[in-house]
């Protein structure tokens, strides 16, 4: 499993040197967390999960299955 937060990142540029692309090609878990700052590096057969407070108790979690066009 690998975890990577993208939320101190303001640019696209510093991302794709952390080496991404060799990272989604193993058989792993990778969980990033922030990543709809930077779509463009994410793969395009993915599972997203957003979870969005609505107050100090309740959170709204939604998951989506993304897939390559065919």
């Amino acid at each position: 499993m690998y975890h990577i937060d993208l939320y101190r990142l303001d640019r696209a540029e510093p991302a794709a040197t952390l080496g991404l692309d060799e990272i989604f090609d193993r058989e792993a878990v990778v969980l990033i967390e922030w990543g709809e700052r930077f779509p463009q590096l994410l793969p395009e057969n993915r599972i997203e999960i957003r979870i969005e407070a609505l107050n100090e108790e309740s959170r709204r979690i939604e998951i989506a299955g993304h897939e390559a066009n065919q």
